[in-house]
Parts: structure tokens; C-alpha cells; sequence
């Protein structure tokens, strides 16, 4: 997070924190979903199944019944027994239609299938209570049903344990279903409060993280603008980031740096005035009010320069006679003559003004040439020309043809001189 503002910073954090909370909502939506499709299946399973096996109960418990009454009854046996045969069919269909409904469940179809053959042995016996019935031995019917041990009452208690065993089955798949609804809904709210948790700790860390790297930052550019105050620019800030903390940082690093370079060559330059360097100048560019010294500092090595340039100028003015002008005129001379060049004309200006300061000299002597010479000699004359400390400046200008009489510039001095 170093090259993000502080307000993305926190918006990260923020968003971090918020996915978290919404990961754990939409676990416990999905725990919610799970539960209810468990409860839809206890609805749909196991109520299903419990109700049917006691709706077989009451059918075998009618039939039993049914049978009993068509032999005591003697007048309205046949319709007992048509009664009977109700129930024995509405078992068999239930039967049919668990099966059909939990084919895939083993346990429920093996119990299905254990109450369905002693059904079929069930079957047989209450046709032999018919036929009895019908030929009017209603004792030896009656045996069957009331003896104890009989075929008919051995296969009477499978059926009725089937059906307590099918009942004990859908009653166990209801408890079952009911402690894994338990087991996701506890394990729902450990993982909300362990989410819960983990929010309000990664949310203390990162505003702890946040805050004590703000808080740094700002102390260092307090400490470094308390430094400047007192005149030390030998600050250090540390803090280095891509936020805004971080350009003002980056804004104070430079000031620093920049006002300590131009104090420090302010104090160069006045320690090299006073030790007599008039011609020192700043080495580093000068910003806001610090021109102003810039300005003064240029403007006092500038008066200096010149009062100190006046008194060699006059000092060189003694020294440089009008002889040594002629003199170093000859050496000129000689130098096209050596190059067999011819003389046409020689004017001395005299001193004068320089239109700018040239290595610190506002005034010099300004001789005139006029020569026929090849190009050769030319070349020597500006090379001897340019290597002679005594001479500032040279210009050589090409003639289509001598020119005639003197110069304009020693016509106005002439000029001059007649009128004074």
C-alpha cells in the first residue's frame, strides 16, 4: 500500500474488512440454505415415512380386528372380511409406494421387504380363516386367530414388528437430521463470531497500522519545520510514500536542501569577498525572496569589481604608454611584412570606450590596418593577433579596394580636437 493515497489506503482497508463480513454472511446464508433443505427433507423423508408406518399399524390392528369380528359375527362375517381385505390392500399399496419413493435407501427398502413377505404369509393364513368361515367351522377359525403360537399369530407379530421397526427407522433418520441441523447451526455461529472477531482485529490492526504511520510522518515534518525555524536545514525525514504525507515530504526534503544550498553559497561568496575575490559569483540558482540576495550579492562583487577594474584600468593606462602602443604596432608591422604583405594604412584611434566590458576592461587602444596581403599571411597575422594577452579584441574585414583618406573615426577625432 506504499504508492497509494491515504484516502485509498483506507478505502482498501475498508473494502478488505468488508469482504470479510460478507464472506461470513454468505457462509451463513449457504448454513441457512443447508438447514432448510435438511428440514424440507425431514418434511418430505422422514415425516412421510413415520406417518405412513403408523397408518400401516392402524391398517394391520383394523385387519386383526376385522378378522375377529367376521368370526364372531357369524351373520355379518362377509362384510368383516371385506373390511379386512381393505386394510390388507391399503398395507400392500403403502408398501408399493415407500418402495417406489426410497428406492434409493437400502435400509428402508430391506424393511419394506421383510414386512412384505410376512405379508404374503399373512395372506395365507387369513385364507384360511375364509375358507373356515365360509364352510361354517367357525371354531377351527377362531383357533387360529386366538392361539397362542399359531401360524397366524407368529405371523400377525412379524408384521406388527416390521412396521414398529420401519417406524423406529424414520424416528432415528428425524433424530439424525435434527442433530446435524444442531451440528450446522453451532457450527454457523462459531464460524460468524470467529468472523466477527477477525473483522474487529484486522480492522484495529490496520487502523493502528495506519494511524501510527500518519502519525510518524507528521512528526517528522513537524520536527523538520521546527529545525528550519531556528535556522538548521539539516533535517532527515524518512517517511517515503507515494501519498500525500508523502509529497509534502518529499516538498520539504527539497526546500531544505535547496534554501541550505543557497545559505551556504551565500556564505561562500561573502567569505571569498572578504578575502579580497571580487569576482566571485553564486554557483546555485537562487529561488523566491532569496533573488534579492542573489541581486545584492551580484550587485556588490559588480560595484567592487569595477572600483577595483577602474584602479587597474588607470594603473594600466600608465603603464600602457602610447610608446608600447607603438611598439607592439611594429611587432604587428613586422609580422605582415615577414608575410609579404604590403602596408596601405596605420591610424591610432587612441583609448577608448568599449561598447561592453571585456575581461573586466571598459576602455582600450584601438589601432587600424590596412594592408594588401594574401591569405596566408592573413591566417598568421589573427593567429600571433589572438595569442597576445595584450591585445582584447581583433576584427579583420575584406576590401574590394583601398579605401581613401583617413578612417570616419579618426575624422571625428579630428574633428574633435580642431574645435577644442
Amino acid at each position: 500500500m506504499k504508492n497509494q493515497t491515504i484516502a485509498k489506503k483506507i478505502l482498501i482497508a475498508f473494502v478488505f474488512v468488508l469482504v470479510i463480513g460478507i464472506a461470513g454472511n454468505l457462509n451463513s446464508i449457504s448454513s441457512l440454505k443447508k438447514t432448510q433443505k435438511i428440514t424440507d427433507k425431514i418434511t418430505t423423508d422422514s415425516s412421510l415415512l413415520l406417518n405412513e408406518s403408523m397408518v400401516m399399524k392402524e391398517k394391520l390392528i383394523g385387519l386383526g380386528r376385522n378378522i375377529g369380528n367376521a368370526i364372531i359375527s357369524k351373520e355379518n362375517s362377509e362384510q368383516f372380511l371385506q373390511w379386512a381385505n381393505g386394510d390388507f390392500e391399503a398395507v400392500c399399496i403403502i408398501i408399493n409406494e415407500l418402495k417406489n419413493k426410497y428406492s434409493h435407501d437400502e435400509n428402508i427398502n430391506s424393511l419394506l421387504n421383510n414386512l412384505d413377505n410376512s405379508l404374503i404369509k399373512m395372506n395365507a393364513e387369513i385364507e384360511k380363516i375364509k375358507n373356515f368361515i365360509k364352510e361354517g367351522e367357525y371354531d377351527k377359525a377362531g383357533a387360529i386367530v386366538v392361539t397362542n403360537g399359531s401360524d397366524y399369530w407368529n405371523i400377525s407379530g412379524e408384521c406388527n414388528s416390521a412396521v414398529e421397526e420401519l417406524n423406529q427407522y424414520a424416528t432415528s433418520i428425524n433424530n439424525n437430521q435434527n442433530e446435524e441441523i444442531k451440528s450446522i447451526s453451532i457450527k454457523s455461529q462459531i464460524l460468524v463470531y470467529t468472523l466477527i472477531l477477525i473483522n474487529i482485529v484486522l480492522g484495529l490492526i490496520t487502523f493502528i497500522k495506519l494511524t501510527r504511520k500518519i502519525t510518524m510522518g507528521i512528526k517528522e515534518l513537524e520536527t523538520a519545520a521546527n529545525k528550519m525555524q531556528f535556522g538548521d536545514f539539516n533535517i532527515d525525514i524518512s517517511y517515503n510514500s507515494k501519498d500525500e504525507l508523502g509529497s509534502l515530504s518529499d516538498s520539504m526534503r527539497k526546500m531544505s536542501s535547496k534554501t541550505k544550498d543557497m545559505v551556504n553559497d551565500t556564505v561562500r561568496v561573502l567569505e571569498e569577498i572578504a578575502r579580497g575575490d571580487f569576482n566571485v559569483e553564486p554557483n546555485v540558482e537562487y529561488v523566491g525572496v532569496f533573488n534579492q540576495i542573489e541581486e545584492s550579492l551580484i550587485k556588490i562583487t559588480d560595484d567592487l569589481s569595477d572600483t577595483i577594474h577602474s584602479i587597474n584600468i588607470v594603473s594600466e593606462e600608465v603603464d600602457l604608454t602610447s610608446q608600447q602602443v607603438e611598439d607592439i604596432s611594429k611587432d604587428f608591422k613586422k609580422i605582415l611584412a615577414d608575410g609579404s604583405a604590403k602596408l596601405l594604412k596605420e591610424e591610432n584611434w587612441g583609448l577608448r570606450s568599449l561598447a561592453y566590458k571585456i575581461k573586466k576592461n571598459k576602455k582600450g587602444h584601438y589601432v587600424l590596418f590596412e594592408t594588401d596581403a594574401k591569405a596566408s599571411a592573413i591566417a598568421e597575422f589573427e593567429r600571433k593577433l589572438g595569442v597576445n594577452e595584450n591585445v582584447l579584441r581583433f576584427m579583420t574585414i575584406k576590401l574590394d579596394k583601398p579605401s581613401e583618406g583617413p578612417s570616419a573615426i579618426l575624422s571625428q577625432k579630428d574633428s574633435r580636437d580642431e574645435r577644442k
